[in-house]
């Protein structure tokens, strides 16, 4: 069978990013002939590196690049209709979009919508630019799927990257959706050091954008002067853009960190990312403080890939308490979690006496140690492939 995964920027190098890797690589070791859907010019050895996936496996198709405009709904909606006819063109059994807020319809004779989070599904725009984005909504409706209200109700199946986003795709969506969570690589344990590590993209705050909060835990990491005499420090690693915004937030953050015992590591390698999570004692995650889960459920951490391999490496979690995070953290107990900056704090110190000797670390480290280890297995490859069959079997019996 032919399987096609619509991912288009690779370059992103983030957890979304590798989900569609594994998709098209699960494809390919259950025997299908599976196709990876990228933009053109994307620098296939180089992502290989980043994500240590080969991907010989798989046939990359390089998705033709509409000329840019002035208006970026044009360029959007003539994109959307391009990538549409390239991946028909493939006559896919299987077609797999995962691209977040995706326009394109499914492409195939089965199709299935990943979602990462759950994406409007009518313009959200106020004033003039309503009826413009309107048409241009319009316009790439009757040219890739006129008998469907929206893209995504063009697809068979929804699944999610948690249980988290598979509630909030029953109430926007009013869809049920199967849950498959992305697969998480173990990291070997190594010799610990008086680290705090904490990993995700350098990437300026904005609406739908996967904000981190680096500065948040540089400044708190600043007010703990006794661990900083004590040895310890923060690291801080992540993918960096060439955008010019997520640029100039790199440049606060080093400014944030200048004097203190705080590193900041953007675009490490896969290997030495998993150093960094096999001497780090300490595992921070913030994405999603400062707003309301309530209120603003996309700015949360939807699941959280490092986590989980910060757990498989033997680092301590220390999540903000919401979303995916919490759902990770949860079975292992409350005292992995957070919600405000001196809970973080009172937390980091408690973990860090049990690392305050010469020798190996208190029983009760050695025991949340393990108890994460044993969490992370949950979300192994191996976990992942046994999910991803089952879903794929259940696909494949509906009818067509």
């Amino acid at each position: 069978m032919r399987a096609g995964v619509y991912f288009p920027w690779l370059n992103g190098r983030g957890g979304a990013e590798r989900l569609a890797i594994d998709l098209a690589l699960g494809m390919a070791g259950r025997g299908m002939d599976a196709h990876l859907l990228v933009a053109e010019g994307t620098d296939v050895p180089q992502i290989e590196k980043d994500f240590g996936r080969p991907l010989s496996a798989v046939t990359i198709v390089e998705l033709p690049a509409a000329p840019p405009s002035p208006l970026r709904e044009v360029d959007r909606t003539r994109e959307a209709i391009a990538h549409h006819r390239r991946a028909r063109r493939l006559d896919l059994d299987v077609f797999i979009n995962a691209e977040y807020g995706s326009d394109v319809p499914a492409s195939g004779r089965w199709n299935v919508f990943y979602c990462h989070f759950p994406h409007p599904l009518t313009t959200q725009a106020q004033g003039w630019r309503r009826p413009y984005m309107g048409a241009s909504g319009m316009v790439r409706r009757l040219a890739t799927h006129p008998t469907r209200a929206s893209a995504v109700a063009s697809y068979d199946q929804v699944w999610a990257n948690s249980a988290f986003t598979r509630d909030h795709v029953r109430t926007t969506w009013e869809r049920d959706a199967l849950v498959l969570h992305p697969a998480c690589s173990p990291v070997a344990l190594s010799t610990k050091t008086r680290t705090v590590l904490t990993v995700g993209r350098f990437q300026a705050g904005a609406s739908g954008t996967p904000y981190k909060g680096q500065d948040h835990l540089i400044r708190a990491f600043a007010t703990m002067t006794d661990l900083h005499v004590r040895g310890w420090s923060l690291i801080l690693a992540g993918g960096l853009s060439c955008h010019q915004a997520d640029a100039e937030y790199f440049s606060d953050l080093e400014a944030l960190a200048e004097g203190l015992p705080v590193a900041l590591r953007p675009n490490v390698s896969r290997d030495e990312l998993e150093q960094l999570y096999g001497t780090s004692a300490v595992y921070w995650h913030a994405q999603g403080f400062g707003t309301s889960e309530a209120t603003d459920p996309r700015a949360q951490e939807h699941f959280g890939i490092s986590t989980v391999e910060a757990m498989s490496a033997g680092c301590i979690p220390l999540v903000y308490g919401v979303a995916g995070p919490k759902e990770v953290v949860d079975p292992m107990g409350a005292q992995f979690q957070w919600t405000t900056i001196d809970e973080l704090l009172a937390l980091t110190r408690t973990w860090v006496e049990g690392y305050s000797s010469e020798g190996p670390p208190r029983d009760e480290v050695a025991q949340a140690v393990a108890l994460g280890r044993a969490r992370a297995r949950d979300f192994a490859p191996e976990a992942f492939t046994t999910r991803l069959n089952r879903l794929l079997d259940d696909l494949l019996e509906s009818p067509r």
